[in-house]
């Protein structure tokens, strides 16, 4: 083997055994963490033409603390884009209330609640911006790790460009 071959492959070894030590340092230091969903329950709720708003009784109770609500609209295309506007809530720990900015004619939102296990505290809100507005500060809880937060981030409205 030549003088040259055996060098790179002492190159290769070394920043090979240098990746797995900084591959290691970095688990130790920053180390994996994870949550755990409990459960998920999910349902359909029918909007009549003039229903603005509708209820849901959830099968099993929930902490809205450690819940979050994911909504598809699968309703069929309205002549108003507000028939197809859905805001998701929690009324209670049995009850979610979903509304429409608009009724004119039938539509249908499905709603996917995942329930997370200890560990987790899940924090809803709502806030509103006008047409003018490019940006706005949201003041969290003093106990909120950003680095252990995730943002969920729903934005709803007649916008066609956010630039």
């Amino acid at each position: 083997m030549s003088k040259k071959r055996f060098l790179i492959k002492i190159l290769k070894l070394k920043l090979t055994a240098l990746l797995v030590a900084v591959i290691a340092v970095a688990c130790f230091i920053y180390p994996a963490q994870a949550v755990q969903i409990k459960r998920v329950q999910t349902g359909t709720i029918y909007f009549e033409s003039i229903d603005i708003v509708d209820t849901a009784t959830l099968e099993y109770k929930v902490d809205p603390t450690k819940s979050i609500i994911l909504l598809t609209s699968e309703g069929p295309t309205a002549t108003r884009d507000g028939n197809n506007i859905y805001t998701p809530y929690f009324e209670d720990s049995s009850n979610l209330a979903i509304a429409r900015d608009y009724g004119n004619v039938v539509g249908t939102a499905r709603y996917h609640v995942a329930e997370f296990n200890d560990g987790v505290r899940v924090i809803h809100g709502f806030s509103s911006m006008n047409k003018d507005t490019k940006e706005k500060t949201i003041e969290l809880p003093d106990t909120v790790d950003p680095d252990k937060s995730v943002v969920i981030i729903n934005t709803r409205g007649y916008i066609t460009s956010l630039a």
